[in-house]
Parts: C-alpha cells; sequence; structure tokens
C-alpha cells in the first residue's frame, strides 16, 4: 500500500516488516535452539522468536523500556545505518501499523517468546479464497492424491466443501 512521507512514496508494508524482521535479528536469544518464526495468515502476519524477558506482558508505547539484548549485532545494525536508536523500532511499527492495517494497531507480546501481531486487512482479492469455500461445478472432475492413493471426484455429484 504506497504512503507518502516526507515528499516520497513509501510502502507501508515494507516499513513494517522490515522493522519486524530487525527487531527478531536483533533481540532474538540466540544460545537457545528454539526457531524464530514468521507466519502470515489471512487476517494477521506474526513474527515469534524464543526470548529472555525484560518485562512480561503486553507491550505498547507507554510502557515499553528498550534494551539491547544482543548489544554487539545491535551495534552492527546501527554502523550500517538499519537502526536509528534504541526503540525507534517498536515507533515505527506503532506509527504505520494503523494506516496499514486500517485502524487496527499491532500486538506486542513479551513472555519466553517475544511476539508480534501486524493485523493483516483484507483486499477484496481475499474473500472467496481459502480452505472452507464451496465448489459446485457441473461436468468438473478433481483428481485428488492423498497417503498414494488416487481417487477422482465428480462435482456434477458432489459438492466439496
Amino acid at each position: 500500500m504506497p504512503f507518502i512521507e516526507d515528499n516520497f512514496r513509501i510502502s507501508l508494508r515494507d516499513k513494517i516488516l522490515g522493522e519486524v524482521a530487525l527487531n527478531i535479528l536483533i533481540h532474538s536469544e540466540y544460545s537457545s535452539l528454539e526457531s524464530t518464526t514468521f507466519t502470515i495468515e489471512r487476517d494477521r502476519i506474526t513474527a515469534r522468536n524464543f526470548n529472555v524477558p525484560y518485562i512480561y506482558g503486553n507491550i505498547d508505547l507507554k510502557n515499553s523500556k528498550p534494551h539491547r539484548k544482543n548489544p554487539h549485532i545491535a551495534n552492527v545494525f546501527s554502523q550500517t545505518i538499519m537502526v536509528e536508536e534504541l526503540g525507534s523500532g517498536m515507533k515505527r511499527i506503532f506509527k504505520y501499523t494503523p494506516l496499514f492495517a486500517k485502524g487496527q494497531m499491532p500486538e506486542i507480546f513479551e513472555d519466553d517468546y517475544f511476539t508480534i501481531v501486524i493485523p493483516r486487512p483484507l483486499w477484496p482479492s481475499d474473500t472467496n479464497s481459502g480452505a472452507n469455500d464451496t465448489i459446485n461445478r457441473p461436468n468438473d472432475t478433481i483428481n485428488v492424491t492423498i497417503n498414494g492413493i488416487s481417487d477422482t471426484i465428480n462435482c456434477s455429484d458432489d459438492t466439496i466443501n
């Protein structure tokens, strides 16, 4: 979604997800074998990484107390000018998400996992797609293979849910 800021056209999605990715890289707990996940769903984008919490619970700009969990990694990103100051990414996430997600705010939660949930706006192309849609087209056949067993479903006889 294009947005004009300081006479430049920017992508809100790119800005938000760039900040989320940097946050994952800078604040991950690398001593753990737990995997970092980045999940894109129909209505939200969730990033989750293992964490040694500084505070527990929901984080917003009022209760945020920025601190560097990995100061050496953060310094590398500061030298490359990808990170301006401590906490600037969080401010950008809270600034751009309502513009991107039609007024919805991000959810950031810290416990044993640091989780960022960015609401994803539903676009007209998102409707009528997904696993729960009904297909009812006569004269069509669908070939299905599950665990090596093949079957053909004739849509003139069945409705597939």
